[in-house]
């Protein structure tokens, strides 16, 4: 079962009954990284052990894929060295078992990176920090085919000095992947949005952000609202400039496609709202 302070482990519902929890860390001074894969029953409350990462990897970029019941998870960190290994993780219908294989490799380990799934046969991997003779910020752009394996660098990339790490990465279904926040190679955390169209190969820094204390580490969600109002992007929590204490407990929300704009909801998130954003 999962510790009591187990934190930096990402967790995602099925839909249904299951809440899968992956890896993560404890408090514990130079404890190991878990590698345990945890199943929670919502109904019933019981939390099982369903299988194991081959390394207890954390700060990668997880993506939960619900129609095919998985989760591909893309470098992150092993206390030692920055990974670059892809796992795919495949759940039973109900839970009860996953299985683990290797799905391929990032061409530069990342430490945390973001990744959004098109919803189809793409994900795009994006930020992240690695060591490549010295400690760098990729601006390159990744586009990695589910069925394949096979990882390709995208032409475009992220504008000069836009590198950054503990950013957060949300999927738009018009065609969009979009760049929350992060902490850049100055150590300052950032609080605004960039927008990668791979259609187009185009990369925008939005005329709008968070108008929060700058953000790293934020949890971005998106929220459909049917066929006449366009999804909204709610961003949960967040830490401030790298090397200050605390961290932020209020939310947001942003709606890119109409007139750019973010509202910080009237409840924080521990009164239980999140902040919302219009597209």
């Amino acid at each position: 079962m999962c510790s009591s302070d187990l934190y930096r482990a990402p967790a995602f519902h099925d839909e249904a009954d299951s809440i899968f929890v992956i890896g993560g860390v404890t408090e514990e001074d130079e404890a190991p990284y878990l590698t345990e894969i945890v199943r929670y029953s919502i109904a019933t409350g019981e939390t099982r052990v369903i299988g194991q990462l081959p390394d207890g990897v954390i700060d990668g970029a997880a993506v939960w894929m619900g129609p095919r019941l998985e989760v591909h998870y893309f470098g992150g960190t092993n206390r030692t060295s920055y990974k670059s290994e892809i796992w795919r993780l495949a759940f039973s219908a109900g839970g009860s078992s996953v299985t683990v294989t290797p799905a391929g490799r990032l061409p530069i380990a990342r430490w945390y990176p973001v990744a959004a799934w098109d919803g189809g046969t793409f994900v795009y991997v994006l930020a992240g920090r690695t060591y490549d003779d010295s400690d760098r910020f990729p601006e390159s752009i990744l586009r990695y085919s589910i069925e394949s394996g096979l990882v390709e660098e995208e032409e475009a990339r992220l504008h000069a000095g836009g590198g950054r790490w503990r950013a957060g990465a949300v999927w738009d279904p018009t065609g969009a992947v979009f760049l929350i926040g992060g902490v850049t190679a100055d150590s300052v955390s950032r609080d605004d949005i960039i927008r990668f169209i791979p259609d187009r190969g185009a990369v925008t820094t939005l005329p709008v952000n968070l108008h929060a204390p700058t953000q790293s580490e934020i949890c971005p969600l998106l929220v459909p609202q049917g066929n006449v109002q366009p999804p909204e992007i709610f961003v949960f929590g967040g830490g401030f400039t790298v090397g200050e204490p605390g961290g932020d407990t209020d939310n947001w929300t942003y709606v890119p496609r109409l007139t750019p704009s973010s509202t910080r909801l009237t409840q924080s998130i521990v009164e239980g709202l999140p902040w919302r954003w219009n597209q």
